[in-house]
């Protein structure tokens, strides 16, 4: 299986003081092994919008193993909050 994923990710509520960043990253297991990928997309805390990112990967993994995903913060993003949107796509 090859799954395309793609996405977009932007901040809602912002806070100019902060020094943070959002992103969405993605778990696989492909042979030889497990593999992970941070960040697949994010955005910047400080405005609204965050300058989002629009990213599109394709990664393999095998059948019957979930692709997985999470969110993860660095820096400072307290009182800041996020929107993602992602698809994921079988390409055959």
């Amino acid at each position: 299986m090859a799954p395309d994923i793609s996405g977009v990710m932007v901040t809602t509520v912002a806070n100019a003081d902060s020094s943070g960043t959002w992103g969405l990253g993605v778990n696989w297991s492909p042979d030889p092994g497990p593999q992970t990928l941070c960040c697949v997309i994010g955005t910047n805390t400080r405005f609204v919008g965050g300058g989002g990112s629009v990213e599109t990967i394709t990664i393999r993994s095998d059948a019957g193993i979930p692709v997985t995903y999470f969110v993860q913060s660095s820096g400072n993003t307290k009182g800041t909050t996020y929107e993602v949107f992602f698809t994921v796509e079988r390409l055959e």
